[in-house]
C-alpha cells in the first residue's frame, strides 16, 4: 500500500454485485485478460492483464497483495493504461516496477494480484458512491491482506541489497557458531547498511504494521524492484534485521538500545513489528497505538485506516465516513467489539464534556475516563504484550475494567518485592546506571525517580515528571495532580512492558465526580487482581 497517497462473517467474501449500495466494499484484483475483453489491458511479462471486480463468492481466485510505496515529490510517474476505467490519471513508476516483479516471481502460483494503484477505487468530487467505495476498501485493508494467498514487499534496489546484505552477514555468524569457530565481528555491521533501511520509505510507511501482521511469514516475501534478484523469505529477512542490529549495538563502542532508537526511530519500530509478529497472541488497541509511533503517511485517514486493518482482519459492510472523529469511533467500535478497552491507554486528552455532533451520542460528559476523538498516541509508544484490556460497557454509561491493580496513594513506601524487582532489572539491561539506589527518599542529584523519568522520556513517554509512589513502583503521570488531592492509581496486569504496566490516575471529587489522567508505572505488580467501574 503506498503511504502517499461491520463486520461480515469470515466465511463471506464478498457479497453478489445485485445485492451491493453505495460504500459496499468490492474486492477488486488484477486477473489475466480474457481473449474477447474488448476494454484496455496491460501487457506485462508476457501476458496481458485486466482489472475486475469479484462478483461470484465462490469465484475469488488465490491473489497476491503486493507492499511497497509510491515514492516522493521527486518520483518519476507515468501514465495509468487502465485511466478512464480503473485508477487514477498517473501512476508512480514504483507501481509498473512492482507489479512487474511480483508477476515474474509469481504469476506461475497466483492467478490474481492486488495493488493499490488499480485496485482501490478511485474518489472523483461530487461521486458519492465512489467515495464510500474508496472508504470502505481503505477501511478493510486487514481483511484485503489475510485473505491474500502471499505478500510480496517489493523495495528498491538500495534497500534491498542492504537486507540481501544482513542475510548474508549473520549467515556468517551463525555458520561460525556450529563450527564453534572464534571470527572478528568488528568489521561485519556497518551503519550504511542500517541507515539505508532507516530512510526506506516502506520501512516507514504507515501501512507497514498492518500488512505485515495480517500475513503468515511464510507467505511472505521480499522482492526487488529488480526483478532478476531472488525473492528473499520474510522470516529470514526479519531475523537477519534483528541480529544485524543486536550485532551493531555489540561491535560499536558505547552503543545501546536507547541510542538505537534515538538515531534509527524507524528501524527500532520495525523491530517492535519483528517482535509482535514473532510473539502472536492478541492484537489490542495499544499495542497498534504503539506501533504507529514515528510511522509516516501524508494524509492523516491512513493512520486510521492502518490501525482499523491491524486491528481486524473482517471486511467492512459499509463505510462509516472518513472524518477523523468518524474514523476513530470506528478503531474504539472494533476494539470494543472484542471488548478490548486498551485504547484508554492513550496519553490523548480525556474527554470531560460534550464534543462532537449528534451523530456521536455517546460522546456524553459522564465518559471522563474516554480520551477525546482524535489522535491516539500511546501512553508509551514502545513494544508491550499481554492479551489487551478486558471490559464490559453497562448499560448506567459505566465502564467496568478487569484484572486491574488498585492503589491509594497517601503514604506509601516502596515494598521490598518492588526494590529488588527493579534493581534486578536495572541490573539486567543497559536503560539506567546499576548504582540506582532506591532506598534514596529525598529528591536530589542521586534521586532514582528523576533517572527513571530520564529513561521514559527517551523512550518516548510526553508526560509530566510527577509522579506517584506506590508499593509496587513509580507511576509517572500524562497530567500533574493537585498535591492535596485524593488519588488512586488504576494499573492493567493484562498488559505489560518490559518496565512495566500502563494505568490510570484517578481522583474523585467531594460530590463524587471521577476524573482521570493516564500514565505509567514503572515496577511490577505485585497485588491482587480486581474488577474496577469507571464512571
Amino acid at each position: 500500500m503506498s503511504c502517499t497517497n461491520t463486520f461480515q462473517t469470515e466465511n463471506i467474501l464478498i457479497w453478489f454485485a445485485d445485492s451491493q449500495t453505495a460504500g459496499d466494499f468490492k474486492l477488486r484484483l488484477l486477473v489475466e485478460a480474457d481473449h474477447d475483453h474488448l476494454e484496455p489491458t496491460l501487457p506485462l511479462v508476457g501476458r496481458k492483464w485486466m482489472v475486475k471486480d469479484i462478483i461470484d463468492p465462490n469465484d475469488i481466485p488465490n491473489y497476491t497483495c503486493i507492499s511497497y510505496v509510491w515514492g516522493d515529490q521527486n518520483t518519476e510517474w507515468t501514465n495509468n493504461p487502465f485511466y478512464g476505467i480503473w485508477g487514477p490519471k498517473r501512476i508512480s513508476v514504483h507501481t509498473m516496477r512492482a507489479l512487474e516483479s511480483t508477476i515474474s516471481k509469481f504469476a506461475t502460483k497466483t492467478l490474481a494480484f492486488w495493488i493499490d494503484a488499480f485496485c482501490v477505487p478511485v474518489a472523483e468530487d461530487g461521486d458519492i458512491q465512489a467515495v464510500a467505495e474508496k472508504q470502505a476498501t481503505l477501511e478493510s485493508m486487514g481483511y484485503i491482506y489475510h485473505k491474500a494467498d502471499k505478500v510480496a514487499i517489493v523495495l528498491v534496489e538500495e534497500s534491498y541489497a542492504a537486507i540481501e546484505h544482513m542475510i548474508d552477514v549473520t549467515a556468517t555468524i551463525d555458520q561460525a557458531r556450529r563450527e564453534r569457530l572464534v571470527i572478528d565481528k568488528s568489521h561485519l555491521a556497518n551503519a550504511q547498511k542500517l541507515d539505508c533501511l532507516e530512510k526506506d520509505g516502506w520501512i516507514r510507511s504507515v501501512w507497514t504494521y498492518q500488512e505485515v501482521l495480517e500475513t503468515p511469514t511464510n507467505d511472505l516475501s521480499f522482492l526487488c524492484e529488480d526483478s532478476s534478484k531472488p525473492p528473499l523469505l520474510a522470516w529470514v529477512s526479519f531475523s537477519a534485521i534483528g541480529g544485524y542490529i543486536t550485532l551493531f549495538k555489540q561491535t560499536q563502542q558505547g552503543i545501546d538500545q536507547l541510542d538505537i532508537r534515538s538515531r534509527y526511530p524507524r528501524l527500532d519500530a520495525f523491530e517492535s513489528l519483528i517482535g509482535d509478529l514473532w510473539l502472536g497472541g492478541e492484537k489490542y488497541g495499544l499495542r497498534v497505538m504503539a506501533s504507529m509511533n514515528g510511522r509516516e503517511t501524508t494524509e492523516f485517514k491512513n493512520y486510521w485506516y492502518a490501525m482499523i486493518g491491524a486491528m481486524t482482519m473482517e471486511r467492512s459492510a459499509r463505510s462509516v465516513g472518513a472524518t477523523e472523529q468518524q474514523l476513530c469511533q470506528k478503531f474504539i467500535d472494533v476494539c470494543e467489539s472484542k471488548q478490548d478497552f486498551s485504547y484508554i491507554f492513550s496519553s490523548a486528552d480525556r474527554q470531560a464534556e460534550e464534543v462532537g455532533s449528534p451523530a456521536f451520542e455517546r460522546q456524553t460528559s459522564t465518559k471522563r475516563w474516554r480520551p477525546r476523538l482524535g489522535q491516539f498516541p500511546a501512553i508509551v509508544p514502545i513494544h508491550n504484550f499481554g492479551t489487551g484490556q478486558k471490559g464490559k460497557r453497562n448499560e448506567d454509561g459505566t465502564l467496568t475494567l478487569h484484572d486491574m491493580a488498585v492503589y491509594q496513594t497517601s503514604g506509601q513506601r516502596l515494598c521490598e518485592k518492588a526494590k529488588n524487582w527493579m534493581t534486578s532489572w536495572i541490573e539486567r539491561t543497559d536503560y539506567l546506571p546499576n548504582s540506582v539506589d532506591f532506598s534514596i527518599e529525598t529528591p536530589d542529584e542521586g534521586d532514582p525517580r528523576l533517572l527513571i523519568y530520564d529513561f521514559l522520556k527517551a523512550i518516548g513517554f510526553l508526560g509530566s515528571n510527577e509522579y506517584l509512589q506506590l508499593e509496587d513502583g513509580f507511576f509517572f503521570l500524562q497530567h500533574a495532580v493537585a498535591a492535596d488531592a485524593a488519588v488512586s492509581v488504576l494499573v492493567s496486569t493484562s498488559i505489560q512492558y518490559a518496565f512495566g504496566a500502563p494505568g490510570l490516575a484517578r481522583r474523585i471529587d467531594d460530590d463524587g465526580t471521577s476524573w482521570y489522567t493516564p500514565g505509567v508505572l514503572f515496577g511490577q505488580v505485585f497485588k491482587e487482581q480486581e474488577l474496577v467501574t469507571l464512571t
